[in-house]
């Protein structure tokens, strides 16, 4: 980097450093301000349109850039739905969610969240219509249904039996266990 010279990427990584020490610091909302500058920073794919003709080790490259850069903006706004959540604001730990359904929509943990975050702020119609978005998508998609946890989560749902201390936390329940896409 040059005098002058913004690079989009390079903040991005920088950011995220910064929030991760925030959060080491138990500095709760200079993380959150952090990651959610970091989050505004993507707005698109990576070089999105850009190519090198006959160069397959570019194109190579930028797939793997791609890929990686949409992985860490994913955790960004896992970080930020916890962050969000952390201090009692749900819609916005929802809104953070929807997103990395957007950026992931067929990683299943990204679906439960959001069904546990609606369900949890009252919203058990949006929960639903949240796993009725999910069956599709993987039915559509992969040809496949629901894990044994989603659909658990649906009949807790359903059956009002959905407490605050019930719900899965942003722990291990949340990790994407790898999202399933077509040829994997």
């Amino acid at each position: 980097e040059g005098p002058g010279l913004r690079v989009d990427v390079h903040e991005f990584h920088g950011l995220l450093k910064e929030a991760q020490d925030a959060e080491r610091t138990r500095d709760a909302s200079g993380a959150e301000r952090l990651c959610s500058e970091a989050a505004t920073l993507v707005r698109g794919e990576f070089l999105a349109g850009f190519f090198l003709r006959d160069s397959s080790g570019f194109e190579q490259w930028q797939e793997e850039q791609r890929e990686a850069l949409r992985r860490e903006h994913v955790g960004a706004l896992r970080t930020l739905a916890a962050l969000c959540e952390g201090r009692g604001d749900r819609a916005s730990a929802a809104a953070r969610t929807r997103k990395w359904t957007a950026l992931d929509p067929l990683e299943e943990a990204a679906h439960r969240e959001l069904m546990r975050l609606l369900a949890l702020s009252g919203e058990r119609a949006a929960a639903r219509r949240q796993y009725d978005r999910c069956r599709e998508l993987l039915k559509r998609e992969l040809g496949e249904t629901p894990s044994r946890e989603t659909e658990e989560l649906r009949r807790c749902i359903a059956a009002g039996r959905f407490e605050a201390e019930q719900a899965p936390r942003h722990g291990a329940e949340a990790q994407p266990s790898g999202s399933r896409r077509p040829g994997n």
